[in-house]
């Protein structure tokens, strides 16, 4: 099992992602945040789901794409 570590970065992404939505409707803000952490832990779990980075020539690092 790996660590996901958050950057500061990426915690500033998800708490836009969360205000833009929530202008629409809180309950869908939450939902869509809840489905991205529980998408780090399942990395956590399984390294190696997700597809490799088209655009990086280091297989380690993968990318799961969620929504639109």
């Amino acid at each position: 099992m790996v660590k996901v570590v958050w950057t500061q970065r990426a915690l500033n992404d998800l708490e836009d992602i969360g205000d833009y939505i929530s202008k629409d409707s809180n309950k869908y803000a939450k939902l869509t945040l809840e489905n991205l952490v529980y998408t780090a832990l399942l990395i956590e779990i399984n390294p190696f789901v997700g597809r490799f980075v088209p655009e990086s020539s280091d297989k380690t690092i993968r990318e799961i794409i969620k929504g639109s």
